[in-house]
């Protein structure tokens, strides 16, 4: 009830936390998605970074259309510039695939470089794990990958675990 007269004064951060309550059922509320992105979608003109960040994944992973690539690009880069941190990952993936922006792997690796040693996230040196690995945007290094999953792992990325082998087995394939 307080979130749900929060968000109709305007408060973006309400806005939020309701559009999430809905979308995932939080708080004993029946998840409805149409409420859900009604809430989001106000919390993002709010300028709430969570929000923006939400939708862009949205509209990236629900819509999966070129133009909802170019609004997920559009909202992560904004929620990154509104200091969500998480948000730079998702714009390397855009990079990356060349989903919603132009591909550019270099671009891609600055920014996997920038989640991995700036804000220590785990999603960032695995997927600069993954770039060493298959050589996108930096050359393949094998031993650099396993260097980066490593650290995926020791901040708490398990999916590392299983590409490290991966990378071992490879490495083992090519010796032979």
């Amino acid at each position: 009830k307080l979130f749900k007269r929060a968000a109709k004064l305007g408060n973006a951060a309400a806005q939020y936390n309701l559009g999430m309550a809905y979308a995932c059922g939080y708080y004993g509320v029946t998840t409805d998605r149409e409420t859900a992105l009604h809430w989001l979608k106000k919390s993002v003109k709010g300028e709430n970074p969570s929000a923006c960040l939400q939708m862009g994944l949205y509209y990236y992973y629900t819509v999966k259309t070129d133009a909802a690539y170019k609004k997920a690009f559009e909202l992560f880069t904004d929620a990154c510039n509104l200091g969500e941190e998480e948000a730079i990952i998702n714009i390397g993936l855009c990079y990356l695939q060349g989903n919603g922006v132009k591909e550019n792997k270099k671009e891609a690796v600055k920014c996997f470089k920038t989640a991995a040693y700036k804000y220590k996230s785990s999603l960032g040196f695995y997927n600069l794990g993954i770039c060493y690995e298959n050589g996108y945007g930096v050359r393949n290094n094998y031993k650099k990958a396993i260097e980066m999953y490593g650290k995926a792992v020791e901040n708490g990325e398990s999916a590392g675990l299983e590409a490290i082998k991966r990378v071992y087995s490879e490495m083992a394939k090519r010796e032979a």
